[in-house]
């Protein structure tokens, strides 16, 4: 398992969902990856103590072809049943 490193400075374990999405008609799920940090106030700018999702640039690529493959082979399925 993956660590990433959080703005206080303490490794922090990446974690996944499982994601289901429906588009244009299909019906698919993948695995996603993140890691919890604390957010930060838009307004202020000031770090609070509420943990959400963030995604580092890897995680996003990562994710983005997960998404990518799992629609892929939707659609090969789709169209293999027509």
């Amino acid at each position: 398992m993956k660590k990433i490193l959080t703005r206080s400075q303490k490794l922090t374990d990446e974690l996944t969902v499982v994601v289901n999405e429906k588009r244009d008609g299909l019906d698919f799920e993948y695995t996603s990856v993140y890691y919890l940090d604390n957010e930060v106030d838009e307004e202020s700018g000031m770090i609070t103590e509420n943990l959400v999702p963030h995604y580092t640039r890897d995680q996003m690529d990562r994710n983005l072809k997960a998404l990518k493959s799992a629609y892929d082979i939707a659609k090969l399925n789709q169209n293999k049943d027509e």
